[in-house]
């Protein structure tokens, strides 16, 4: 009998860290933060909340909330009645921040009420923006769960209770160099501008010619940023998906995905280490040395010199 009760009290414990380390609420579309377009009130007592939202194709809607992540709930089935009519139920699309996270079909073979359709979390701690989007056909949509998680924005490093700060910088074009080979710089290989194309470190040049060594850095919202060759704007920097310690990282055309947002981390110094949004674990990396051609690819976040940037505004105007 003592047993269970001991048992009992660890496990009260465990869900009571649990609850504090984790926490959701449910914001209904009939919340007034909500803005909608091209949106109509779906009346139907299966469902939770007493208000939900029927989207057409082309139709949206937006929320701006702190938190660490996004569940959407709503209807899903084969068809949803909308104004007296039988409409097709079709794809529901996911964005946060502006960049699409995910697209989900809402037609299936039954009707579920007040599921959760899709969700993305892992987001850096903040305020962020969800938009939901209908996409060919209709969706029924009743709001989301917002999910905010005390330790998802922590240095993956030897410190995880340490907050990782995010800092902005001016829009511009820049060149990256790293601290512990001054003059060299960031550079795209040969001039290239195809998908898959490597980076590495080569001799500075600052004249406007030097295409490969100079880079759009496009702030997407606080500390996310998009980092394209002014040689092809269709290009960004991304971090290639995997499992090996060391990441090969190139530039590919844009697909909208985390793998080619970089999280800007303020260092000592005015440096800075740049986080893949897609592994927050790792940092853009120099193999080190000083001479032309060394290797830069992300690696996990330990706080080696060879993991520290500067962005220098100089292109010539």
């Amino acid at each position: 009998m003592l047993k269970r009760v001991i048992i009992a009290v660890l496990l009260s414990g465990l869900f009571a860290a649990a609850a504090a380390a984790s926490s959701e609420r449910l914001v209904p579309v009939a919340d007034p933060g909500w803005t909608w377009t091209a949106a109509v009130t779906y009346d139907n007592s299966a469902l939770s909340p007493s208000a939900c939202m029927a989207c057409g194709p082309e139709s949206a809607g937006s929320y701006s909330t702190s938190g660490t992540g996004f569940v959407v709930l709503g209807l899903t089935g084969p068809y949803a009645s909308v104004g007296g009519h039988r409409r097709r139920m079709g794809k529901i699309r996911l964005s946060i921040d502006g960049q699409v996270k995910t697209e989900v079909s809402m037609s299936h073979t039954s009707f579920d009420a007040d599921v959760n359709v899709t969700s993305v979390t892992g987001l850096p701690a903040g305020k962020h923006d969800i938009k939901i989007e209908a996409l060919d056909g209709w969706v029924i949509v009743s709001g989301v769960k917002v999910v905010n998680d005390a330790a998802a924005d922590k240095t993956p490093a030897d410190d995880p209770s340490q907050a990782v700060a995010l800092g902005d910088i001016p829009p511009g074009v820049y060149r990256l160099v790293p601290i512990t080979a001054p003059l060299l710089t960031l550079d795209v290989k040969d001039f290239k501008t195809d998908d898959g194309t490597g980076i590495q470190l080569w001799t500075g040049n600052t004249s406007v010619a030097q295409n490969n060594q100079w880079f759009h850095v496009t702030r997407v919202s606080h500390g996310h940023y998009q980092v394209c060759p002014i040689a092809d704007t269709g290009e960004l920097l991304s971090i290639m998906p995997g499992s090996t310690t060391n990441r090969a990282t190139h530039i590919w055309r844009d697909v909208k995905n985390d793998a080619q947002v970089w999280l800007l981390n303020p260092q000592e110094g005015g440096s800075w280490r740049l986080i893949p949004a897609s592994d927050p674990t790792y940092a853009l990396t120099s193999a080190g040395g000083t001479s032309n051609g060394v290797g830069v690819d992300s690696e996990p976040w330990a706080g080696y010199p060879t993991q520290l940037w500067r962005i220098t505004d100089q292109m010539p105007r």
